[in-house]
């Protein structure tokens, strides 16, 4: 049985050696690579390397930001600038 997490897709060793998948929706097509083959692309051009991981830290930033202003919503506590609830 697989089960698919945000865009990886974990398989059973005996199927993929690595273990997981990680697909990518391009115009036309479906990229399905392992991480390990996604991780030697990514270092044959450091450049987008670091680009790629820039983008992922703040993606994960502005989640985070989003989870603290709807928990503030919630709560109508002391909110997120620190000026007191309504």
């Amino acid at each position: 049985m697989k089960r698919v997490i945000e865009g990886v897709i974990s398989l059973p060793t005996a199927m993929f050696p690595e273990g997981k998948l990680v697909t990518v929706k391009v115009a036309g097509c479906l990229l399905v690579l392992s991480e390990g083959e996604l991780r030697d692309l990514l270092k044959a051009q450091p450049a987008l390397w670091t680009q790629a991981v820039r983008r992922g830290k703040a993606v994960l930033r502005r989640e985070r930001a989003k989870a603290r202003l709807r928990k503030a919503g919630e709560d109508d506590g002391p909110s997120v600038l620190g000026r007191g609830g309504s």
